[in-house]
């Protein structure tokens, strides 16, 4: 009898905020606010992972750098769609857990 051990996901979360605790600098503001030195951590800790999950208005906001990963996109806007390595995947129609087992993603980084 062989025994089919189930892996799990292992998440990280990266948040980059300033001291006061904001999360960007206006509605359409990009990373650029962030050191140098924590955008090469972020870059490299990143290239580590198997896909990347970012809401939409990120995925818009790092698109160039995104589109080079396997990114999942959250977005109400759609069912499901893939362009390249990006899914974007509306949670409340989709069960997450399930696609990132069946796409064999075991390190996500949450963006």
């Amino acid at each position: 009898m062989q025994v089919r051990m189930k892996s799990k996901i292992k998440f990280i979360a990266f948040v980059a905020t300033s001291i006061d605790g904001r999360i960007a600098q206006g509605d359409k503001s990009g990373a650029d606010w962030t050191s140098p030195e924590d955008w090469k951590f972020f870059q490299k800790s990143l290239a580590q992972m198997d896909a990347v999950i970012v809401g939409r208005n990120t995925y818009e906001v790092a698109k160039a750098k995104l589109d080079r990963r396997n990114t999942v996109v959250l977005t109400s806007r759609i069912g499901f769609r893939q362009k390249g390595s990006v899914f974007f995947l509306n949670p409340a129609k989709h069960d997450l857990k399930k696609f990132l087992t069946e796409h064999n993603f075991k390190k996500v980084a949450i963006v």
